[in-house]
């Protein structure tokens, strides 16, 4: 956060500033007494709600991804390790039939 003052020059103040509701403040008093409004408590609880839906959506993606590697064949990962990618009988970075577009 960046305050501009009356010569034009910024300071940087990260102690009077609130990231749950985005706001500057002018001195150490208003920014004590903003932290104890309702509306900050209301935004810190919903900032709080939407980071643990996150983090679960996030645990939750790894976790299906680590089983996704778990049902590939030994073999495939292996292949994968060696820097073989395969998608069905195509290479990864081949062109994808390109003489049966042309026809």
């Amino acid at each position: 956060p960046v305050i501009e003052t009356a010569e034009g020059d910024s300071d940087y103040c990260d102690d009077l500033y609130c990231p749950a509701c985005e706001k500057i403040f002018q001195n150490t008093k208003a920014l004590k007494n903003h932290k104890k409004s309702k509306k900050h408590r209301e935004m810190v609880t919903l900032l709080r709600q939407q980071l643990e839906a996150e983090e679960d959506h996030l645990c939750a993606w790894s976790a299906e991804d680590q089983l996704g590697d778990q049902e590939l064949g030994e073999d495939q990962l292996g292949d994968m390790e060696n820097g073989e990618h395969h998608l069905g009988d195509q290479e990864l970075g081949e062109e994808p039939l390109i003489e049966e577009v042309r026809r």
